[in-house]
């Protein structure tokens, strides 16, 4: 839905009435709008009845294709939001009696036929003009059970609507601005999602081939230097804490952007081991310190406890992290850590 009326579309106007005692022209519920058709500023433009402007467009997703959109109103009502051949819905969900209204009954229709800025639109327009309110079977005597059925070509006219919705605005809010003029204030879209099953063809159930080939992923040695050279640590510098941590007794930091089958080796200013960890396909493997293999690495990271290799918690300062990954390079990376004071009053 939108205020551009140049991708507005040319529109069938039906009657939602519910008896076609009070229905302009006595037209039945689904027949075509009585009413002379208006152009986009809902007066009338001479042509024929039934013709009007939905405010949009609609599209199929699986297809990509514009497709005819209908609406209808219920012309017992009459005025702004009923019998004026523009789509107008309101708030209102019932009339005074009782009786359900729905938004002035201005559902929308959207048909399986591409739209053809209005070509279609006249066919069908003419189709259902000269079948207006034909049924098959004898008229029903007074007070008797109607048995009549539609006819057979309104019938597959109808068999043409792919998804229907029944609008409602919200509360205190109007298609028409402070001087009663029509108006889209803003876009809309409406998403219509239906689950379609499959279907047989040929006179069997349907056999869908698909496949894979030159979708596997292939490794690029670009692609790699270049997410090697973006290998960081992160927080740093570490201020007593990070994002990773989920409770007070934790402290990490996280080297990502690690190739599988590198080795990082954590390392003093003055040259001292303080940890060695490797990141392998199955995860991540410490050596020295346990063993955390069991997290299991989806993001090429690693995460640091900022512990030695004893379960020590290192001291603050600068920390140079040595990061080997085979076929790939070397890269050095910097750590300050400022460490917090232990809190043994809650122990």
């Amino acid at each position: 839905i939108t205020n551009d009326k140049t991708k507005w579309s040319r529109a069938l106007v039906f009657e939602t009435g519910e008896s076609e005692i009070f229905t302009e022209g006595n037209a039945l519920k689904g027949q075509l709008r009585q009413s002379a058709g208006v152009g986009q500023d809902g007066q009338p433009d001479g042509s024929d009845k039934g013709l009007g402007w939905f405010p949009g467009f609609a599209i199929n997703l699986e297809t990509g294709v514009r497709m005819n959109v209908y609406f209808g109103e219920n012309s017992r009502f009459r005025g702004k939001n009923a019998a004026n051949m523009v789509w107008d819905p309101d708030t209102t969900t019932k009339s005074v009696l009782g009786n359900p209204l729905y938004g002035g009954s201005q559902f929308i229709y959207v048909m399986n036929t591409a739209y053809d800025n209005g070509n279609k639109v006249i066919s069908d327009r003419n189709l259902l003009d000269a079948n207006f309110n034909l049924m098959d079977g004898p008229v029903p005597l007074p007070n008797a059970i109607d048995t009549r059925t539609l006819d057979k070509d309104v019938a597959n006219f109808y068999r043409q609507i792919a998804w229907t919705c029944v609008p409602l605005t919200n509360k205190n809010f109007s298609l028409y601005n402070g001087t009663g003029v029509y108006e889209i204030p803003t876009e809309v879209r409406i998403m219509v999602r239906v689950e379609k099953p499959y279907t047989k063809y040929g006179g069997d159930i349907s056999v869908y081939e698909f496949s894979t080939n030159g979708l596997a992923p292939v490794k690029s040695d670009s692609l790699v230097s270049s997410a090697f050279d973006k290998m960081t640590i992160v927080p740093n510098p570490y201020y007593a804490f990070s994002a990773y941590e989920l409770n007070a007794t934790q402290n990490v930091v996280k080297i990502v952007n690690v190739p599988k089958n590198s080795t990082v080796s954590i390392f003093t200013t003055d040259g001292i081991l303080v940890r060695r960890l490797k990141l392998d396909p199955k995860g991540i493997v410490d050596g020295q310190y346990g063993d955390n293999s069991g997290n299991i690495n989806y993001d090429n990271t690693i995460d640091w406890d900022l512990r030695t290799s004893t379960g020590v918690m290192v001291a603050s300062g600068v920390y140079y992290i040595n990061v080997e990954a085979p076929d790939v390079g070397t890269k050095v990376l910097k750590l300050f850590a400022v460490m917090r004071s232990a809190d043994v009053s809650n122990f």
